[in-house]
């Protein structure tokens, strides 16, 4: 799909949040840290663009050849995982739903999201019997 250059990161955000709302996974792989193929610092821009992506709630972000064949393949994974885990942290202090207001159908979620906290859980798992 070609765009004008001006509406890729609303069409990117578009395009997560349409697969978000049909429950298909989505992944963003823009050149996420490209420069980091040869210098050891992403660009200002790469880290707005990995934070978006986790703002958005993709699914996934990938590099390529930041870490097939970039000069600094460790480095490139560990800030993209840095840039997430803080995209993620500020989300979390950001959100912080009225209880008074939730959808019955998401309590349950949100009772395993603060028990994940609490418990500082590297995850939560999911086991759907009805599928």
């Amino acid at each position: 799909v070609e765009v004008p250059l001006a509406q890729i990161a609303t069409w990117q955000k578009t395009i997560v949040a349409k697969c978000r709302d049909a429950g298909k996974p989505c992944v963003v792989a823009t050149q996420m840290l490209e420069s980091m193929q040869k210098n050891p610092r992403p660009t200002r821009a790469e880290v707005a663009d990995v934070t978006n992506a986790a703002l958005d709630l993709a699914d996934a972000v990938m590099l390529s050849g930041e870490s097939a064949n970039g000069d600094y393949p460790d480095l490139a994974v560990a800030t993209q995982r840095d840039i997430l885990e803080a995209a993620e942290r500020w989300d979390d202090e950001l959100f912080e739903p009225d209880l008074e207001d939730l959808d019955p159908a998401l309590a349950l979620a949100r009772a395993a999201v603060e028990c994940q906290r609490v418990a500082d859980a590297d995850a939560i798992v999911v086991v759907d019997r009805e599928r």
